[in-house]
């Protein structure tokens, strides 16, 4: 943190660093017993970087592109994350193995049973096994998320419907909601 107020004095940027306490109850069951995997954790850790100018944006992912692999290490497994903080930079190859571990697996065959047709999806979602992907190594995160700048921003431009937005969307005419989803279907 010291560092990052060094790097960045009078720029209006933040890092966010928050521990929440994790185990008692919650690391009874086994890991297996639900689709969160990772019981031994003593803790969960938040990290982010806020900025209010655009030109910030590559050397705040380059940090957190730091921060992460400085991090990552101390991880249940070295590729442990908590689903109830997405984190879009994981490799599509990894995110599944960051969030389930070892209960991907089984995951994907529900899946395959119950949303054979991946009517339930979204960018993080668990996938099919036809479609599911796998980084023979483990890795979990990218080399460096400063690259992802580009793919993000035009993410952002890309249709309601694509499966990459990760945006809030308002509803205000259900009706053409309704029929836009059918033309999807």
């Amino acid at each position: 943190m010291v560092n990052f107020r060094n790097l960045y004095l009078g720029e209006d940027v933040n890092l966010d660093v928050v521990w929440i306490h994790a185990g008692g109850q919650a690391s009874k069951p086994k890991p297996k017993a639900t689709a969160f995997y990772w019981r031994k954790a003593l803790y969960h850790t938040y990290v982010e970087v806020l900025w209010q100018d655009k030109w910030m944006e590559n050397d705040m992912r380059g940090f957190m592109s730091k921060l992460r692999n400085k991090l990552r290490p101390y991880s249940l497994d070295k590729v442990a994350t908590f689903m109830n903080f997405p984190d879009r930079d994981l490799l599509k190859e990894g995110y599944e193995r960051a969030y389930f571990g070892e209960n991907r697996q089984e995951l994907r065959r529900i899946k395959e049973v119950w949303d054979k047709d991946n009517l339930f999806k979204w960018p993080q979602g668990i996938q099919l096994p036809k479609d599911a992907a796998d980084d023979p190594s483990g890795n979990v995160d990218p080399d460096n998320s400063r690259d992802q700048t580009d793919q993000i921003a035009q993410d952002l431009w890309t249709g309601f419907w694509d499966r990459r937005n990760w945006q809030h969307h308002e509803m205000t005419d259900l009706d053409a909601a309704l029929q836009e989803m059918e033309a999807v279907l």
